[in-house]
């Protein structure tokens, strides 16, 4: 048998998750370049949407790396941002 015979990810089979009601959410995300540059803005939306249904919701960005002329063709930065540190580049 084969792995993807034995792992069904389909949707129509997906069992809901159900969490406990939470009062406040802090979420820490680890990585502002790649993936994580482009997830941060999302980031951001989920936790304003949090806080529109009463959720106290928060953020924290960590990456001790810095903005560089490479990165900004393929990550979600610009020229502007070069030599600053990632995290607080999209803080």
């Amino acid at each position: 048998m084969h792995f993807h015979q034995m792992m069904d990810s389909s949707y129509h089979n997906a069992l809901p998750i159900l969490l406990a009601p939470h009062k406040q959410i802090q979420f820490i995300q680890v990585g502002c370049g790649g993936t994580g540059g482009f997830l941060a803005p999302m980031l951001a939306r989920l936790i304003f949407a949090l806080e529109k249904v009463g959720i106290n919701a928060s953020g924290i960005l960590v990456d001790f790396d810095t903005v560089e002329t490479v990165n900004v063709p393929r990550q979600n930065f610009c020229e502007a941002d070069i030599g600053f540190n990632k995290a607080d580049v999209l803080a």
